[in-house]
């Protein structure tokens, strides 16, 4: 009977297994295969944390996001659509943003943590080239800052009316 039950046991994982193998979300119709990519950044070389990271592929065919926000040691590991782990093969610029807010005599004003020439396409100076491989990257962000993005509204214009 131990026997049995053993065996009974062992099948239903087998079966269990071969069920969650196949439950991995598809890719979407027209998404060429992924390869796993993790990107890590510093700044000043201190890891870069809660900084928002996405790729644009040099390829616009591809409309597919690829997107995501830096750990606590500066790493990213890059996923497409957001379920994905992974990134088509191909040429991206790097976009990096991280932004915080100002506050002084009753004003904010929204501020960017790097440098704003890392947050747009044409700027960026950061490139990578995904193979069909694993892929890792590395890349110094250079000094803090602290660069005024918007202008400044009173804390009511801002944060909203207060709540009671």
């Amino acid at each position: 009977m131990l026997h049995k039950n053993t065996l009974l046991l062992h099948l239903v994982i087998l079966l269990a297994a071969l069920c969650f193998a196949g439950c991995a979300p598809s890719l979407p119709e027209g998404m060429p295969p992924i390869y796993p990519c993790t990107i890590t950044l510093t700044q000043e070389g201190v890891p870069l944390e809660g900084a928002s990271v996405a790729l644009i592929p040099e390829d616009t065919t591809l409309t597919f996001v690829f997107a995501g926000a830096t750990t606590s040691d500066g790493s990213i590991e890059m996923y497409s659509h957001g379920k994905h782990r992974g990134v088509p093969a191909g040429k991206y610029k790097l976009i990096v943003t991280k932004n915080d807010h100002e506050i002084q005599n009753e004003k904010v004003w929204d501020v960017s943590l790097v440098d704003i020439k890392y947050s747009k396409p044409d700027t960026s100076p950061l490139q990578v080239d995904i193979a069909e491989k694993k892929n890792k990257f590395t890349f110094e962000l250079g000094k803090a800052v602290k660069t005024q993005t918007s202008p400044a509204r009173s804390l009511e214009e801002y944060f909203g009316p207060p709540r009671l």
